[in-house]
C-alpha cells in the first residue's frame, strides 16, 4: 500500500533473482502482483518522486520478530511529525517477504468409446475417465463434439469422481467425440484432458 505523496513504484525480487519494478498508477493505492512461479517474493525497494526505502539490506534482520519490533518503535519515535509516514513504513517492512506455493494440477485422460448398432434398445459404450494429480476429490466436465454435456441439475454439467482409483465411467448413446472439457480437484486447481470417440452408428457389437 502506498504511503507516499503522488504516484510510487516498488522493486521485487523474484524466485530465481529476477529484480522487477512495478509503477502505482495512484496515491495511496494497493498494487496487485501476479505471482507466475513458486518461491520466494521479497519487497526490496519502494519509493516516489519525493523519497525511497532501501529494503534489501535489512531482508535478513527483519525475518526475526523481536527486532523487527524494535525497530518499529525506533521509527516511529523519530518520525512522530510524520505519523502516517511511519506506519507505512512500518507495514512495508513488516511484509517484505511473501511465499507462494502452486500446487499440482490434476490431469484426465479419457479412453473406451467404438461402436454399437443403432436403435438397439438399452444399447450403449462405456467412455472412461482418469483423472490423477492434484487433490481427490475430482470433478470433470464431458463434452461432445465440443458441446458440454448437461448431467442433471449440476451448474456446468461438472461430474464427481468418487472411485478411489480416480476413474469415472460415463455410458453414452450418443455418436460423436467425446472430450474432458473440464478438470478440477478439490483445490479448485484445473488441467487438460483428451478425447475419445463413440456412441451410436454402424455395425457392431457394443
Amino acid at each position: 500500500e502506498g504511503g507516499f505523496t503522488g504516484k510510487w513504484w516498488v522493486e521485487i525480487m523474484f524466485p530465481g533473482g529476477n529484480l522487477r519494478r512495478f509503477d502505482a498508477d495512484k496515491d495511496k493505492d494497493t498494487l496487485l502482483v501476479s505471482a507466475s512461479s513458486a518461491g520466494n517474493y521479497s519487497l526490496v525497494r519502494a519509493g516516489s518522486a519525493q523519497c525511497s526505502v532501501e529494503l534489501d539490506q535489512q531482508l535478513e534482520e527483519e525475518q526475526r520478530p523481536e527486532h523487527a519490533q524494535q525497530r518499529v518503535a525506533k521509527e516511529e519515535k523519530e518520525q512522530t511529525e510524520d505519523k502516517e509516514g511511519a506506519r507505512a513504513l512500518a507495514r512495508s517492512r513488516s511484509s517484505s517477504h511473501v511465499s507462494v506455493t502452486m500446487f499440482e494440477s490434476p490431469s484426465a485422460e479419457i479412453s473406451g468409446g467404438g461402436f454399437t448398432c443403432a436403435g438397439g434398445q438399452g444399447q450403449h459404450v462405456d467412455v472412461v475417465v482418469s483423472v490423477s494429480g492434484g487433490l481427490r476429490p475430482y470433478s470433470v466436465q464431458l463434452a461432445r463434439d465440443g458441446k458440454v454435456l448437461a448431467h442433471g441439475t449440476v451448474q456446468g454439467g461438472w461430474r464427481q469422481v468418487t472411485r478411489a482409483d480416480g476413474k469415472l465411467v460415463v455410458p453414452v448413446w450418443d455418436k460423436g467425440v467425446y472430450t474432458v472439457s473440464g478438470v478440477r480437484d478439490a483445490r479448485k486447481c484445473t488441467g487438460s484432458g483428451g478425447s475419445a470417440s463413440g456412441g451410436s452408428g454402424g455395425s457392431g457389437g457394443s
